[in-house]
């Protein structure tokens, strides 16, 4: 599988950091997968669970509040 960068962060704390699979938001006109290649754009997010696919698994965090940018080089959720 193709992998890309992902940053989960807030100002105070690096919640991920690393290469993955996809990335699944929820996004504030619905849940959003990101795979490797996707179109840059850029979505704020509502209440809920972000799910990271890596190569070694899934991982699940919490958030409140977010925005999520999808840029060439990967991507970066703000918390």
């Amino acid at each position: 599988m193709h992998s890309f960068p992902l940053t989960i962060a807030a100002v105070d704390k690096i919640y991920f950091q690393g290469d993955v699979i996809s990335v699944t938001c929820p996004g504030v006109e619905g849940e959003v997968t990101i795979l490797r290649g996707h179109v840059p754009f850029v979505t704020p997010l509502r209440p809920g669970t972000i799910l990271i696919k890596t190569a070694e698994g899934e991982q699940t965090i919490s958030v409140t509040r977010g925005i999520l940018e999808g840029h060439k080089e990967g991507v970066t959720v703000l918390l």
